[in-house]
C-alpha cells in the first residue's frame, strides 16, 4: 500500500536530482495539487469536565489510542462530506497522515484535560510545529494539514490552525485559526463533526487569502 501511495504522490510532485523544489505562496494557488497530512492533536487540550452526556468518554489513554486516529480516518473514509480538495480548490488530494500519526501517538495522555479554560496555540510556534513533520512518503509538494487547540466541552467549540506549508523546507505558506461546531451522537463522530464544520469555515477564509495573493 505504502508503494502504491508513494506511486501517486511522485505523479505530481516533480523530484529534481539536483534539489527538491521549493514551493511559494503563489504555488498554493496556481498548483492543482497538495497533500494531506491530517489533523495534528499533538498540542491540543480539551476544556472542561470531559463527561458530557453520551459523548464523554472513559479515559484520556483511550482518547490518545484510539480516538486520535478516528478523528483523522473518518475524513479519508467519508471524503465526500470532508470536502477537504473542495476547501482548498485543488484537482487532486493525496492522503499521506503518518507523519501526524507519529506524533499523535507519542501524546502524553496526562496533559489532555485543561480546566483553566485559558489555553491557546500561540501562532508563532505554528512553523516549530509543523518542522517536526517527519518521515511521510512525499518529500516535496504542498502541504496541508489542520493543528487542534481546543476541544470545548464547555462551549461545544473546537478550535484549528488551518496550515499550509512547503513540504521541502517546511516553510509555512498559509495559516488561519478556525473554529468549528461538533455534532454527532457519540464522541466519535460529536468530534468528527467539528472538523467537518472547521472545513466549511475555512473555505470562505481561503479565498479571500487567495484573492489578496494574486
Amino acid at each position: 500500500m505504502k508503494k502504491i501511495l508513494f506511486a501517486v504522490v511522485v505523479l505530481f510532485t516533480v523530484t529534481s536530482a539536483a534539489a527538491q523544489k521549493v514551493y511559494s505562496a503563489q504555488d498554493v494557488i496556481t498548483n492543482p495539487n497538495a497533500i494531506w497530512f491530517g489533523i495534528d492533536f499533538s498540542k491540543c487540550k480539551f476544556i472542561g469536565n470531559p463527561q458530557i452526556g453520551d459523548r464523554g468518554y472513559k479515559s484520556p489513554q483511550l482518547v490518545v489510542k484510539y480516538s486520535f486516529g478516528d478523528w483523522n480516518s473518518i475524513p479519508l473514509a467519508e471524503s465526500g462530506k470532508y470536502d477537504i480538495r473542495g476547501t482548498f480548490d485543488k484537482d487532486y488530494i493525496v492522503n499521506d497522515i503518518s507523519a501526524v500519526t507519529a506524533l499523535n501517538k507519542e501524546y502524553n495522555p496526562d496533559e489532555l484535560i485543561d480546566f483553566s479554560g485559558n489555553y491557546s496555540i500561540d501562532k508563532e510556534s505554528i512553523p516549530d510545529l509543523v518542522a517536526r513533520y517527519k518521515n511521510s512518503l512525499a518529500t516535496e509538494g504542498i502541504g496541508i494539514v489542520y493543528i487542534v487547540e481546543t476541544y470545548d466541552h464547555i462551549k461545544e467549540l473546537a478550535t484549528y490552525y488551518a496550515v499550509i506549508f512547503d513540504i521541502a523546507s517546511k516553510r509555512v505558506l498559509f495559516c488561519e485559526k478556525v473554529t468549528g461546531k461538533p455534532g454527532g451522537a457519540n464522541l466519535k463522530t460529536f468530534w468528527a463533526g467539528a472538523f467537518r464544520d472547521a472545513l466549511d469555515n475555512t473555505k470562505s477564509i481561503y479565498k479571500k487569502w487567495k484573492k489578496g495573493s494574486k
